[in-house]
């Protein structure tokens, strides 16, 4: 309601309080009749008194009932109206409300409308700001230009407000036009209307309603269609908030969701290809840890559910709240999702049952092999296995080695690649393993194959303070490891760092250098390279 109105009744009601009091009051020597015509006299004059006392005390109820007398609101006001424009930009790039209110009631408009600032006026008009609010003592900003005489403001904002009236004037007839080809049931003048673009097929009533609201109301399926496939915006909600979806199901017109739910679909599953076309993981989590499986599933979106996971989506995985797919499947009462995704659930739990017996079967072969000393055996398997080839508890044939105290076996593995620093599930490196079996045959060969790794590390990393770049090649050409560390644990990478030399660290690199290895206190090359202020280097770390 009205503030001024609000004001003006509570007078009224005083007035005729003061009517009635005055009835009671009068001599009794008065006859009734005259006591009245003096009290309904009273009466007028309170009222003319009241709506004087409204126009005169323009002011508005507290704000304290709304979100502008907060502190956000006046630091963001202030923002708008003081800042440079182009950290104003960016405000706006983060969905701010252009219009929002401060304690009196000004919105960036009227301030720099008071402070005669001509270029922000500008900008936050042509950026949607709105020229008719009212601040708190029902001042508009075209009121501060005229009183102030900023005479080009007055005139941009004059200009502004008669453009959005005729703008509201077309939006009026748009829609009375649209509503009049909706309630008569009129295909062909609504045809008629969008294929002359005679009006906005978004326009809206009073209430923010579009025709889309129109249709639902009168269940008219059809012109729904109709309006929906020339572009009409089924995501509108209107000035309660209300949706084009929430409304079909409040009207309970069953086939306009279901229009509503297929359009949806085909949207949804538009957006995630293009997120796949981008190269986006099927299976990328966000910061909820929600996939697009679990998104899709929240929604009730069985067709993308179904899209999804024929594209590879894992319904195994959880969110942040350790739930899957199927858990919001289940508590939102989507039955049939639910059972899509069990039947889905359960195939990869039988692919993975499957894979973890092939994998033992596998290792099963290598154990014996390698227990047996039956390198043809090996051979075979390793032609059609790679020599890091791991069983279900992340161990290689390595660790084989080492149990069965295979060193030879250790060492012809070591050539065709296997990978002499990996862990199993525990943790465990193979020297961890030859030291638990007492392996000593392969705990000696690790020795060797460890102290070689120093000296190799020791002479490269010499050879990068020298920047000699043609001995590191030909150290690499002999066996050396680009990865070995020297007597401290620092890798050749993380020497060059150190030291500040982008050109060595860019040529380590090329080399396949491992910028994620740590030495013995913890650290990486990039941390050497900020630490050491070296910040070009750390820029390509």
């Amino acid at each position: 309601m009205n503030s001024k109105f609000i004001i003006w009744f509570l007078s009224f009601g005083i007035s005729v309080g003061l009517m009635i009091t005055f009835i009671a009051i009068i001599p009794g020597e008065l006859s009734f009749q005259y006591k009245v015509k003096l009290s309904l006299i009273c009466a007028v004059l309170g009222a003319i008194l009241s709506t004087v006392i409204a126009l005169i005390f323009k002011v508005k109820p507290s704000s304290s009932d709304s979100n502008s007398n907060n502190s956000e609101n006046n630091k963001l006001v202030s923002l708008l109206t003081e800042a440079d424009l182009e950290t104003v930009d960016k405000l706006l790039q983060d969905n701010i409300n252009i219009d929002c209110l401060n304690s009196d009631g000004d919105t960036s408009l009227i301030l720099a409308a008071k402070n005669g600032d001509l270029n922000r006026v500008k900008w936050l008009i042509n950026n949607g700001a709105d020229p008719f609010i009212e601040n708190n003592i029902w001042k508009t900003a075209r009121y501060y230009a005229e009183s102030r005489k900023y005479g080009e403001i007055e005139q941009l904002l004059t200009e502004r407000e008669k453009e959005i009236r005729s703008i509201q004037e077309k939006n009026r007839l748009d829609f009375d036009a649209l509503y009049q080809s909706i309630r008569n049931n009129n295909k062909d003048n609504l045809l008629q209307l969008i294929n002359k673009n005679q009006v906005d097929i978004n326009a809206q009533d009073e209430n923010g309603n579009s025709a889309l609201f129109l249709c639902i109301e009168s269940d008219n399926e059809e012109l729904f269609k109709l309006l929906v496939e020339n572009g009409a915006d089924i995501t509108h909600k209107n000035n309660s908030g209300q949706s084009v979806y929430k409304s079909a199901i409040k009207n309970k017109s069953g086939k306009i969701k279901q229009i509503i739910d297929e359009i949806s679909t085909v949207n949804e599953i538009a957006s995630y290809k293009a997120s796949l076309e981008k190269g986006i993981d099927i299976n990328y989590q966000n910061d909820f840890g929600d996939t697009f499986l679990i998104l899709a599933t929240e929604k009730g979106n069985e067709n993308a559910v179904l899209w999804l996971l024929d594209k590879g989506a894992n319904p195994l995985i959880k969110n942040s709240s350790s739930q899957t797919a199927r858990y919001f499947a289940k508590t939102r009462g989507f039955n049939s999702i639910e059972n899509i995704l069990k039947l889905a659930e359960e195939e990869i739990l039988a692919e993975i049952e499957l894979e973890r017996k092939n994998k033992s079967n596998v290792f099963s072969n290598f154990e014996n092999a390698i227990m047996n000393n039956d390198e043809n055996m090996l051979d075979d398997l390793l032609n059609k296995h790679t020599a890091n080839f791991e069983n279900n508890e992340k161990e290689t044939p390595l660790f084989l080695c080492v149990k069965y105290d295979k060193d030879q076996l250790f060492m012809k593995l070591l050539k065709l690649g296997a990978n002499i620093d990996i862990t199993n599930a525990d943790g465990a490196n193979v020297e961890d393993v030859a030291k638990t079996y007492n392996s000593t045959n392969v705990k000696s060969l690790i020795s060797e194959i460890n102290r070689k790794k120093v000296e190799n590390g020791i002479l490269i990393s010499e050879k990068v303070k020298n920047r000699d770049k043609d001995s590191i090649r030909e150290l690499l050409h002999n066996g050396a490891d680009i990865n070995s560390p020297n007597q401290l644990g620092d890798t050749p990478l993380i020497v060059a760092a150190e030291m500040g030399f982008k050109d060595m660290v860019e040529f380590l690199l090329e080399l396949g250098a491992d910028k994620s290895i740590t030495n013995s206190t913890g650290y990486n090359a990039k941390y050497f390279a900020e630490t050491r202020g070296h910040n070009e280097v750390s820029s390509i770390l």
